[in-house]
């Protein structure tokens, strides 16, 4: 028993004079807007994520799902339209809509601030553009960047 504890300190020195010696840095890189964008589309607060702002992105995921299955929860339980199930899906589908807008943009944000320009000079590319407009099928909402 003694020379088992004798062997993990050991190796728990070691590992942690490794460490010590060896500490972790931060790599800014560059953001892929239109993968921010998917990330932020496909699951609520994953774009925020990829662009290193866990906290937001740990909050989009959690709040919009509790804020719309909230509502449909009140929805149901009471049976009839109720202005609170109304008022909670409403603002998780606003909070999801603005995550997915909010993501390609800061992941351009980022890309300027880490002075990472070269991928836009030469390049016909304009920034992201939201834009509402109606045609004959009805209202729109498109985001391109």
């Amino acid at each position: 028993m003694q020379h088992l504890i004798l062997v993990l300190a050991l190796l728990l020195g070691s590992f942690g004079n490794a460490i010590a010696q060896n500490p972790m840095t931060y790599v800014k890189t560059d953001k892929n807007p239109g993968e921010a964008f998917t990330r932020a589309l496909l699951i609520p607060g994953s774009g925020q994520m990829y662009n290193d702002q866990v906290e937001l992105g740990f909050a989009v995921f959690v709040g919009v799902p509790l804020m719309i299955g909230g509502g449909v929860v009140t929805y149901a339980y009471t049976g009839t339209p109720v202005a609170i199930s109304y008022l909670m899906i409403g603002i998780g589908g606003l909070a999801y809509l603005g995550s997915v807008i909010h993501a390609p943009l800061e992941s351009r944000k980022i890309n300027r601030k880490n002075g990472d320009t070269a991928w836009m000079e030469g390049s016909s590319r304009q920034p992201p553009v939201l834009s509402v407009g109606f045609n004959a099928t009805g209202p729109g909402l498109a985001l391109t960047f």
